[in-house]
């Protein structure tokens, strides 16, 4: 009495190797984030030769993530739609799955609006211009590959299975929010405050 107590637990089974399969993702997950994030910059800054436009890039990509992760935890933690939604724990497996789809999916909106904006500027009009016509010229095409993705996502919400509804909102949530918000809104904006150096340190003319 009064001793201190150690209690020891040992998992066996089937149990005992998901757990070591849980445990493993999670510790190389922040990994294989830094590892994508640095492949992008890589791959975009090689393809349209900037050190800003994948910069850029990243941090646009980074605000998808973020807000559709953080909506799923007040969703499915927190609690905030309970009753439409289950409310518990998120499982482990729909953000690893979900991370690099959404990363390929705003990548791929990323460099179709930015490779018609440069297309725009060495035809030679104005960094303005250029991104107001690229805007234009790919705001439909964008908005209509976001709603058919969004549409065949969505399609699982209504699955009983954990896993397959947590993952169905995550990238239902990421895909509306890229195309609705991120390319038509933030990267504009992005890229005005950046103006022509924007494509730094390539050159072109003013």
């Amino acid at each position: 009495e009064g001793g201190d107590s150690f209690l020891k637990v040992v998992i066996a089974g089937s149990a005992s190797i998901e757990y070591d399969v849980v445990k493993s993702v999670h510790q190389h997950f922040p990994t294989m984030i830094l590892i994508t994030f640095l492949l992008v910059m890589a791959l975009m800054g090689t393809f349209f030769r900037s050190i800003v436009v994948p910069l850029r890039s990243v941090l646009s990509i980074s605000l998808t993530e973020a807000f559709a992760f953080g909506l799923a935890v007040l969703v499915y933690q927190n609690g905030i739609l309970d009753g439409v939604f289950y409310t518990g724990s998120i499982s482990w497996l729909p953000p690893i799955f979900s991370f690099s789809v959404i990363m390929g999916l705003s990548l791929d909106y990323d460099v179709f609006l930015v490779s018609r904006i440069l297309e725009f500027r060495l035809k030679g009009l104005d960094h303005k211009s250029s991104v107001l016509a690229g805007l234009y010229k790919t705001g439909s095409i964008i908005t209509a590959a976001g709603i058919i993705m969004a549409v065949a996502f969505v399609g699982l919400l209504g699955s009983k299975t954990i896993i397959l509804n947590q993952t169905a909102f995550l990238l239902t949530i990421a895909v509306l929010v890229d195309t609705f918000v991120v390319r038509i809104f933030v990267v504009p904006i992005l890229m005005g405050l950046t103006g022509n150096l924007s494509w730094w340190p390539r050159r072109l003319s003013t």
